[in-house]
This record gives structure tokens, sequence and C-alpha cells, in this order.
């Protein structure tokens, strides 16, 4: 069987079984017009694809846009090594992410359909298998882009400005892992910070077995969908400075799972001064970030190796950010394991949908400072109930997904108006599915007066909030995007950006200035976070701290870290309680 060494890495590291085999490699693939389409076709396939690399990057060879009318068909022979399987057992496919609509045959056996191209599924198709010889694994793809109401992020079938390449098909890890008859599904670790406590919660295929933890020598059965509370023996929390991951074992019959939790708590409260701030294990923080749209270079919304994950979280680190803002994308889980590792908070944005935005409602009424009722659902451009729909159980997928990474230590819900929709009854939703995070709901503008945080987004004028009358914490979720062309030869279609400079010097002269007339002096007035805008370039937008390729930064990285140290003074400066 075909790999690619160069994305090698066991793809879920905090649900680990030894059971694994990658399927990444060369696939078969076909292109066809939906008129032309017809399952059981012999096929004379345009080529092969390298999967996990997205049709429309090069790195999967093919670098094609997959239109509206358009299929395409994923193929590969699977032919299984001896004793993978286990006897009376299970054998599960699992995709993380296919983009957008998915249906799945097994040997001419329809197996599963999946809408959504940013959430995970699995199928176990050990039913649908020969056991000895090959198997013909069939995937069929549509990608509608933004021509549908499905959730599509920054793609567009017309790239211009913020909006990007689609990038359709398979993008994220596939695997198999063979099962017993009874295995795990889900575990769930909550911290109760101040109770020095975890809560579990395991979910299994049958509530009859047990199963037992290993955590701090100790080994502790536990029911299965009942909550357990574990007291730590050793406390040592989770933090920036000091990210300490638990490591424990969870064994249920013969199936085992490797995993590890963060111990940290994350809350809004009011500090000496009556200002609303962010708090980690009791102590005021100051959320200072980028923001991370996750594209690479070749239009990849995949990197090339996983370790430049890794080397995105060490670039902002170094240029003293303590947050990253995943822009509607969800990653490989592989990024979210380095945040954790890392000591790198993360805010996760949901992917908006919806049908062809209004740029009045997406533009215009922001930068006014208009707010409508979005449950108005022909101006939100969220007519379809389905796509709602979907946009809900996309939801409570990726809380489910994302549950025990310690980083994550917020949710964006919809941002600036795109595809927004019920904002109070999403946010209930959210809260019922995960009350442990905070949730910025509407960052940028269109405010539903719903949630604790107030969000803005600053670009053409200077950040001076007036106060918020219902007294929640103030967030710049987006500002600065000011732009240095690096790489002009790479450009997709004409560089766009907010403010334009031609030195590296003038660029990094420009964010002091920012930062210092603006940002630090908007702390003492209640300014609780601030995400620049953004980490890299991406295509024609050319605001990057560094380039698309990553191969240069753009500013003097001292002086950026110097920066955001005395933004971080000043913070603690304004949140010392004199009177302790």
């Amino acid at each position: 069987m075909e790999k690619i060494e160069n994305l090698s890495l066991y793809p879920r590291p905090s649900f680990r079984r030894n059971s694994y085999l990658s399927l990444h490699g060369a696939w078969d693939y076909k292109i066809l017009k939906d008129d032309e389409f017809k399952i059981w076709d012999k096929l004379n396939y345009d080529g092969e694809i390298l999967v996990p690399y997205p049709l429309g990057s090069s790195y999967s060879q093919v670098n094609k846009i997959l239109k509206p009318d358009e299929i395409l068909i994923y193929h590969k022979k699977i032919n299984l090594p001896k004793d993978f399987i286990i006897p009376n057992g299970h054998l599960i496919i699992n995709f993380f992410g296919v983009d957008q609509i998915a249906i799945l045959y097994i040997n001419d056996h329809f197996v599963g359909k999946h809408e959504g191209g940013y959430t995970p599924f699995s199928y176990d198709i050990l039913p649908f298998l020969n056991l000895e010889g090959d198997n013909d694994l069939y995937l069929y793809v549509k990608d509608y882009t933004d021509t549908s109401y499905y959730g599509r992020g920054k793609q567009t079938l017309k790239p211009h400005g913020i909006w990007y390449h689609p990038f359709s098909g398979i993008y994220l890890p596939v695997f198999l892992e063979a099962t017993p008859l009874e295995y795990l599904l889900n575990i769930k670790i909550t911290p109760l910070f101040d109770e020095g406590k975890i809560d579990i919660y395991l979910e299994a295929t049958s509530k009859n077995i047990p199963a037992q933890i290993l955590l701090e020598g100790e080994e502790i059965t536990l029911p299965i969908q009942e909550h357990y509370q574990y007291q730590l023996k050793n406390i040592h929390p989770w933090s920036i400075a000091d990210p300490y991951l638990y490591d424990f074992k969870i064994k249920y019959g013969s199936d085992e799972i490797a995993s590890y939790f963060g111990f940290r708590k994350i809350e809004i409260k009011e500090d000496h001064k009556k200002i609303k701030r962010i708090y980690l294990n009791n102590n005021p923080i100051f959320l200072n970030g980028l923001l991370d749209q996750g594209y690479f270079a070749n239009n990849s919304i995949t990197p090339f190796k996983e370790e430049e994950y890794l080397r995105d979280i060490k670039i902002a680190k170094a240029l003293g950010y303590n947050t990253l803002r995943k822009h509607l994308k969800i990653e490989n889980p592989l990024f979210y394991y380095y945040c954790d590792k890392e000591g790198m908070l993360v805010i996760q944005d949901f992917v908006n949908g919806g049908e062809k935005y209004s740029t009045f409602i997406t533009v215009i009424t922001g930068f006014l400072g208009w707010h409508f009722n979005d449950s108005n659902y022909s101006l939100f451009k969220r007519n379809n109930p389905k796509g709602r729909e979907l946009f809900k159980e996309a939801i409570k997928t990726t809380l489910t997904h994302l549950y025990n990474h310690p980083s994550i230590i917020m949710y964006t819900i919809f941002n600036e108006g795109w595809g927004q929709f019920d904002s109070k009854l999403i946010y209930e939703l959210c809260l019922k599915n995960d009350s442990s995070r905070l949730y910025d709901v509407n960052s940028g503008w269109h405010d539903q007066k719903v949630g604790k945080i107030k969000s803005i987004h600053k670009y053409f004028v200077k950040y001076h909030e007036k106060p918020d009358k219902y007294h929640r914490l103030k967030f710049l979720s987006e500002f600065g995007g000011y732009s240095l062309i690096k790489d002009k030869e790479n450009l997709n279609y004409p560089a766009f950006g907010y403010k334009f400079y031609r030195s590296s010097d003038d660029l990094i002269n420009a964010i002091s200035r920012l930062y210092y007339h603006e940002i630090i002096p908007a702390i003492p007035r209640g300014l609780s976070g601030a995400i620049y805008t953004e980490l890299s370039d991406v295509e024609g937008e050319v605001n990057g701290l560094v380039t698309n390729s990553r191969d240069c930064v753009k500013v003097d990285q001292s002086k950026m870290r110097k920066i955001n140290e005395d933004l971080q003074i000043e913070f603690v400066k304004n949140t010392i309680n004199e009177e302790k």
C-alpha cells in the first residue's frame, strides 16, 4: 500500500489506538459532468491524485477546480494486511475532512453519505469487505463551493481580495482502524479546576462493560455514559508558560485508548476595577493574538508536512503572541495537539455557510456600525432550512471533536454577519454542548447583544470603542491588516490589503504606532484581547506578518516581540490589585 512519508504522523493524538492503517497516497480519480455520471460505469480514470491533498492544490498533482455541475470520483484498491482485522470486530474508516458532500461505496455497496466539508465522519466498512483479496473503495464528491448553503469558509469560485480558491475533495487524514466488537466511541475530560478534580464521561458501544482508566499510577473502574469525578493527586495546571499535559490510558474490554488532558480553567469575570477580563486559572490574561487562516503554499489548505503546523505556532510565539484565532476552518487534530503542547491559546471559528452574501450586510453595514436582527433569514442569506440545520449539526460535531484540547478557550460563532442567524438560539445550543469555553457570538458586527463578549473589528479607523451598556468584555477580534508585498510573482490575483507599505522598516514602524497609540492605551479602558490580521499571506491577500510560503518574516522579530512584551507589561500593571 502506498504512503506519503511527509504526511505520516498519527492524526488523532487525543484518541490513539494501536490499530492504524493510513490510506494516504495515490488514488485514482475521475472528474465527470453530472449528466455523464453513472455509478457503475467502467471508468478510464483521468490519472492519480495524492491524498490527502485537495484537488485544487498542486501538492495533489492535479491542481484543478471542481465545478458545481461536476462530480469527483476517488477510487482505491485496498488489500488488508494479514491479521489486521480483529475477529468478530469492526473495521472503521475515518475521514477528517472531505469538501463538501461525500458518498462512500465499498465493492458496489453503499456505505454512507456525509454533508459538510469541515466535520469528520466514520463508517464501519467490515460488512462490505472481501476479507481475502482486493477491495474497491469509491468516494463520490460534490462541491458547490459558494453557490449553495453549505459551509464554505473563505472559498469562492471567483477568488479575489479576502476570498480564496476552492479546495474540493479529501484534504485531511483518511485512515482505517480495527476495533473489537465492543469499543470506545468518545472520551470527555472536563477540568473542575477549583476542586482539583476532573469529570470523566465515556461513550461506548455498550453500557454493560465497565472501563478502567490508568492515571497517575492508579487504575480506576469507570461506568459508561455516567459522569465520574476523579480527585487529582498532583495538581499541575496547564498554562501558556507551562503547558503540562496529563497522559492516561483507558481500557474497555479488549479496546484500549491512549490520550491526554490539560488541567485549566477559562472564564470572564470582573477585576478589582470592575472591568471584565478573561481569567486563565483564576489569573487575568490578555488575549494577544493573530488571525490564522490555515492556508499554505501552492493554494493548499493542507500543509505539505504536518510539522508546518508546529512551525506556524513557533513563529507566532517568537513574535510574542499567545493566541491564534483559527479563522473559518477546522484543522487537522495535530494542529490543536501542537497548540496543547506548546501553550498556544486557540480561538476556533465555526465555519460559515449560507447562500450568496450581500455586500450591504457583510461589508457596508459593518463599517457604518448598523446592526440588523438576524432572525431575518432573507437579509442574512439563510433562507434554506436544511442549510441552517447543517450549521447546527456542524457545531455539535465540532464541539465534540475538539472537546479535550486545553488550548481551545473560545469559539467564534458568527463572523461579520456571514450566514448569521438566530444568534441567541445558537449561543444556547453551544452552551448546552460545551459550557466550558467562551463564545464570541457576533464577531465584528451585527451585534445581537448576546453572550459575554462585545466583539469589534477595526481596520480603516482608529480603535476607540464606547463603553458597552451591557457591561460585556471588550474584545478587538480583528484589527490591523497592514500589508507589504514580498513575493509579487506568486500572487494569484491583484494584491489586497488595508494599508500598504514599501519596506519592512515602514511596516514595523506603522505596526508599532498602531499598538502604542491605539491598542496599549485602550487596556486601562477595558480592552481585554486583540487579534491582529494576520499571521500569513494567503493567495492575493498580503497582510501577513510572514509570506504565504513562510520563507520570509516581514517584520523585525525583536521589535515585534518588544511591542508585545510592553503590551503585557501594561496589562499586568492595570490588573494587579494594589490592595493585595
